[in-house]
């Protein structure tokens, strides 16, 4: 049961942290074209947000929740509190943020396409989908850090010796 949330986890992160930094790739690619590419490339990212970016948030998060339930006494380390916290945050702003201005940036895109230029709306849109998922991304890489490393000695000195095995 282990193996399978470890693993179940690491596709989660992939699915969320890939398909965050592809998001990044198209939006610089698209900011480049015009119209006709820009409208493409929201569309590509509000359907990738919603068919790679929150099913890789729902799987980190119940597989979390798995590896909590089947590792003893993990609550108590700081480090799992550190990164239980880090995903709370991001399942969060991804809510109440990322994923509305996703949807914005998309519509304010395709009604820029249908009126001819590049609506104003559009780059308000798109700098709060920018700043909110550049907060995500760091709250990824700290949990990320965190799980890898640890935050101390005596933490790690704590940790049950089976912790990384099956």
């Amino acid at each position: 049961m282990r193996k399978v949330a470890r693993l179940a986890h690491i596709v989660g992160l992939v699915l969320l942290l890939g398909s965050i930094l592809t998001f990044l790739v198209a939006s610089s690619v698209g900011e480049r074209g015009g119209s006709v590419e820009l409208a493409a490339i929201r569309r590509v990212i509000s359907a990738g947000t919603t068919a790679l970016t929150l099913p890789g948030l729902l799987l980190l998060a119940v597989s979390g929740a798995a590896l909590l339930k089947t590792g003893s006494g993990a609550w108590k380390q700081r480090s799992v509190r550190v990164m239980a916290l880090a995903l709370a945050g991001i399942i969060a702003n991804g809510v109440l943020v990322v994923l509305p201005s996703v949807h914005a940036a998309t519509t304010l895109a395709e009604a820029s396409l249908a009126a001819g230029y590049l609506l104003p709306a559009y780059q308000h849109a798109y700098a709060m989908e920018s700043a909110a998922g550049n907060i995500n991304i760091a709250l990824v890489l700290v949990a990320l850090v965190v799980g890898v490393f640890g935050l101390g000695a005596k933490q790690e000195a704590r940790r049950p010796q089976n912790m990384g095995g099956g």
